[in-house]
């Protein structure tokens, strides 16, 4: 005796981006964890930063600049919420409380903290050479500050 099963709905298009773009950001929190794009430079992060800017801004990329874009959204997108997660909101500081950290709009999107960053690593050229996750989080921080 087999049970019939009901065919089910298609899931909606939203949903499986939204689900797509979990996964993407679950991979790359667990890729900062691992340490290997610890190792990453400003330079190499701009580099997949200008990727993502042919690919979904100027509709011009190669295969190549595609995995870039969407390397350089995963870890973006990760290392933001994790930082907005873990950098403490506030400070005790000569009896009172000081607002510090990030706080991250309630509409914000992947795509618009990836752009604050790629704005940031073109305003500083000479910090390039920095590993990329502090970029991240000082631009991030310098653009979403607590108040």
């Amino acid at each position: 005796m087999s049970a019939k099963r009901k065919p089910s709905k298609a899931m909606p298009v939203r949903r499986l981006c939204e689900i797509e773009m979990k996964r993407i950001l679950l991979a790359a929190t667990l890729t900062l964890a691992t340490g290997h794009t610890w190792a990453w430079s400003g330079s190499e992060l701009l580099g997949q930063a200008r990727a993502y800017q042919r690919c979904q801004i100027e509709k011009r990329c190669t295969d190549g600049d595609m995995a870039s874009a969407w390397i350089y959204l995963g870890f973006v997108g990760g290392a933001t919420l994790t930082l907005a997660e873990l950098v403490p909101k506030l400070r005790w500081e000569s009896g009172k409380w000081i607002p510090q950290g990030i706080c991250l709009p309630t509409a914000g999107t992947t795509e618009q903290y990836a752009e604050v960053v790629k704005q940031h690593l073109e305003q500083n050229p000479s910090q390039l050479h920095r590993p990329a996750q502090v970029l991240v989080r000082e631009a991030i921080q310098q653009a979403f500050p607590c108040r």
